[in-house]
């Protein structure tokens, strides 16, 4: 995700096309808009994220500094968290690990931006 919050939704190889990466955002979307449950307890919907093309060109691996990658795509955060899943074979798919194991983060009000990618299997 104006203040220039973010949230990362990475990955691992070869990018995917921007159909794929767009829907997930738009999944995320949809999620905040009515995610049910988190943590096993009724969840109340959260505002939409802005997807930001910056944002879904942020890559992110083992030992990256997540504000150094930002600054060096162009975006200013205030804060940004990246998650990911390993596995999934579309975004769908994704989406359901993603509430399942992040459905905190997914749903914090501290963001406002959300971009996404997916290399492989990483998403």
């Amino acid at each position: 995700m104006a203040v220039a919050i973010g949230m990362l939704l990475p990955a691992a190889a070869l990018a995917q096309p921007a159909r794929e990466v767009d829907t997930l955002a738009n999944l995320v979307n949809a999620y905040r808009a009515d995610p049910g449950a988190c943590d096993g307890r009724p969840a109340a919907p959260a505002a939409a994220l802005d997807p930001q093309p910056a944002l879904a060109q942020v890559r992110i691996g083992a030992g990256t500094f997540i504000e150094s990658a930002l600054e060096r795509a162009g975006y200013a955060a205030a804060q940004a968290q990246a998650v990911y899943v390993t596995g999934p074979e579309d975004a769908e798919a994704a989406m359901t690990v993603l509430a399942q194991k992040y459905c905190k983060v997914l749903l914090s009000d501290r963001f406002s931006a959300v971009g996404s990618y997916r290399e492989g299997a990483t998403w």
